[in-house]
């Protein structure tokens, strides 16, 4: 049989308990703790960059870019199937209205423009023949009608004639029925001979004029013909620089190849994209500043789309440069549209944390002392190219780090070393 253990040896054993479970739990916390400070990240203040949040004004802007191109260019297209023969500029040419560029082989539009204006001149021909027939067969039944007057006038003579004998008792009713008769006949054969040469003329003129139009419509087709061989010529269309040209002697090119590009350099745009999300917010006229590389300069939007493009608007800018920004086509350009002004912001410089325009951001701000950064959570608003608007979570000189610290993301604090 079990001795009972007395209660107080029960409550020395449970105290002993307590104690060794206290004690491990302290041992794991201060483990917890050195291990948390020996592998927490340390950065020295020396290599990264620090911004302090303030008040003042922001002009907000919207963040694009977009390719730098000239203001007048003009592509230059082939007008039929054929092959360069000659080249006469080179790129980087300045070249002057009507200046050849190429040319191409031009023999098979040459024999088709001969083959047309022998059609040509046949129908022309066809015409003036239609013209004299026309004009004779109307000449000929216009004197029949007058030969068929003469006869009616002859035959109401004779009509009056009989009347008269009539009345000296030497005529008979029969004569006189039959000069009724043969006049009644002679005036209806006229009068249908009359019809018929009206008749005659609106069918000639009718016929006259489809000739006539046809024939204006293969001078037309002639002339456009022969546009397509002065454009074959491929000729500067203005006074410019030569940006591109088909300069293989041999080449084949197909109707719409293009085969040469002028541009004034004087002047250039730039065409970017918005987020349709902007829409609204923007629109033609709107003030932009370009930045290239550390040049910058004004602009305004000359022109937005209505319309997105795969949730994109389209906009092209006319740059305000003078000569102190020299912009090169096919070079890429930042463009900052202005879209309000924002006074007595809390703001704090605009750096590369800063991906995602307005919303929450996990940035570090930095302790009083300088010694910690620790992750907070920051509502950001609208930005220009220097500063970012704060909107809640960030205190008037308290100092956040700008550079970028992507890589302790998962991390609470960071420690700061150095001055």
């Amino acid at each position: 049989m079990d001795k009972e253990i007395p209660k107080k040896e029960q409550l020395r054993r449970r105290f002993i308990m307590i104690a060794k479970v206290g004690a491990a739990v302290t041992a794991v916390v201060i483990a917890i703790v050195i291990y948390t400070n020996m592998v927490r990240p340390t950065i020295d203040v020396s290599k990264i960059k620090m911004g302090t949040a303030d008040v003042g004004t922001i002009e907000s802007t919207i963040t694009s870019s977009g390719i730098i191109k000239p203001a007048l260019e003009e592509r230059i297209l082939s007008p039929i199937s054929s092959r360069v023969v000659e080249v006469y500029k080179t790129v980087g040419d300045s070249v002057d209205v009507g200046e050849p560029l190429l040319l191409l082989n031009l023999n098979k539009l040459n024999e088709e423009l001969r083959t047309l204006y022998e059609q040509l001149d046949f129908k022309r021909e066809e015409l003036r023949q239609a013209r004299i027939q026309n004009e004779n067969d109307l000449h000929n039944r216009e004197m029949d009608i007058e030969s068929k007057k003469l006869t009616v006038e002859q035959l109401r003579q004779d009509l009056r004639n009989e009347q008269y004998l009539d009345s000296l008792g030497s005529g008979t009713g029969e004569n006189i029925r039959r000069a009724q008769a043969s006049l009644r006949s002679a005036e209806v054969e006229l009068e249908r001979m009359k019809r018929e040469l009206e008749n005659q003329r609106d069918f000639q003129a009718a016929n006259l004029r489809m000739k006539q139009t046809e024939l204006e419509r293969f001078e037309r087709s002639i002339g456009e013909q022969e546009q397509v061989h002065q454009d074959a010529r491929i000729l500067s269309p203005r006074k410019a620089i030569l940006t591109r040209i088909t300069n293989k002697v041999g080449e084949n090119v197909n109707v719409n190849d293009e085969v040469a590009v002028v541009a004034d350099l004087s002047t250039f745009i730039i065409e970017g994209e918005l987020p349709d999300a902007y829409n609204g917010q923007v629109a033609a006229g709107s003030e932009v500043i370009i930045r290239l590389g550390k040049q910058s300069c004004g602009g305004k939007i000359a022109e937005l789309s209505p319309l997105s493009e795969g949730s994109m608007l389209p906009f092209v800018v006319a740059p305000e440069t003078g000569d102190s920004v020299k912009l090169k086509p096919g070079a890429r350009a930042e463009i900052h549209v202005k879209s309000g002004t924002i006074t007595d912001a809390v703001r704090i410089p605009n750096e590369m944390y800063y991906t995602s325009g307005p919303g929450t951001y996990e940035l570090y701000v930095v302790n009083t002392e300088g010694t910690e950064a620790e992750k907070r959570l920051v509502t950001l608003g609208k930005a220009n190219y220097d500063y970012v608007e704060v909107i809640k979570g960030l205190d008037p000189g308290e100092k956040i780090i700008l550079s970028d610290v992507s890589r302790f993301k998962s991390v609470r604090s960071i420690k700061l070393t150095g001055k």
